[in-house]
């Protein structure tokens, strides 16, 4: 028993040095962070979007935002598809029975959730829209967040929460970055930020800094959600049309409320909802889709028809190791 165990935990640990050499970073992606993570501080602010390393990608006041703003959730409005990129909060566990190793319940399970992205798949590992199951897109360590772990080991002490997240760059030019943003920015703000009191904002507002003119502003109020003042928009995923003039027209949004929010009423900081902001929204997917429990919160989503290609090279290893493991204990 004990060298069977062993082998599984060499055959983990191998694909995942493997990966590690061969797999480039996500290094477009950009995210954040919360406030109680423990990498934020003077350098990371919670309110900043962050790229790779980590590092700051496009610094708050860059984007009209104040000392002590949090964000919530982000979108370069590009956001088309049915493969549904998620992160969680701290205490969600995952669906009951799904403790797999490179699911949202195997990472629960060793303390390395929530600086995690994962992505909805099949039973079988192949990606898919939300039928039940998730596996690991991309590990916390891809992106330098805390703890520094490989995903097979057990963590007790702090974890950062990746809490907004978005595909692509906002600061492009010059070649490399500047801190400027030259794409429109769409987020939402977590409850208690101080620029939310400025605009006359909430935290189910989305907001919109236009590089064209270099504003911020409410974009959409929570009303052309469906929603009211009082929810917190927690992870948005985003489709826009841009105008000749520099405008930005709304065609549909994907996104989760935060447990707590009056909207939810009986339904889950895990499931997934979408509108096309005539003032309704609908649920789209629920935290049982999601391969989640309805304790568990969604706390940043993307939307993408294909995966990046190193989402795919973890997605293939992981989805490896799960049959090859289903399948020894099935011949055992």
């Amino acid at each position: 028993m004990n060298a069977t165990r062993n082998g599984h935990f060499g055959l983990v640990a191998a694909c995942w040095a493997i990966l590690l050499l061969t797999a480039a970073p996500t290094a477009a992606d950009t995210f954040s962070i919360d406030a109680a993570s423990p990498s934020a501080g003077a350098s990371l602010l919670p309110g900043s979007v962050l790229a790779f390393g980590p590092t700051t990608h496009v610094p708050q006041q860059s984007f009209g935002l104040a000392i002590g703003d949090e964000l919530d959730a982000l979108s370069d409005g590009t956001d088309i598809g049915q493969i549904i990129f998620f992160s969680v909060g701290r205490g969600s566990t995952g669906a009951a029975g799904q403790t797999d190793l490179f699911t949202v319940g195997g990472q629960a399970l060793r303390g390395q959730q929530a600086g995690d992205v994962f992505v909805t798949v099949t039973a079988d590992g192949v990606l898919s829209r939300p039928v039940g199951y998730n596996q690991l897109a991309t590990d916390q360590t891809q992106y330098g967040l805390s703890p520094i772990l490989a995903p097979f080991f057990y963590n007790s002490g702090p974890l950062d929460n990746l809490d907004a997240l978005n595909f692509s760059e906002f600061d492009t030019l010059p070649v490399g970055g500047d801190g400027t943003p030259d794409r429109a920015i769409f987020f939402s703000l977590a409850a208690g930020s101080p620029t939310l009191t400025t605009l006359g904002a909430s935290a189910a507002d989305v907001l919109l800094w236009n590089p064209v003119d270099s504003t911020l502003s409410i974009w959409q109020p929570a009303t052309t959600l469906g929603l009211t003042s009082g929810d917190d928009l927690d992870a948005l995923a985003l489709g826009v049309v841009a105008n000749p003039d520099g405008s930005y027209t709304p065609v549909q949004a994907w996104f989760s409320l935060a447990p707590g929010s009056p909207s939810l009423g009986g339904d889950s900081g895990a499931d997934i909802f979408h509108t096309t902001f005539g003032g309704d929204y609908s649920l789209l997917y629920t935290a049982e889709q999601l391969g989640l429990s309805d304790a568990d919160n969604v706390d940043a989503l993307e939307i993408s028809p294909v995966p990046e290609p190193a989402t795919l090279a973890l997605l293939l290893v992981g989805g490896a190791l799960a049959i090859g493991l289903a399948r020894r204990r099935r011949v055992r």
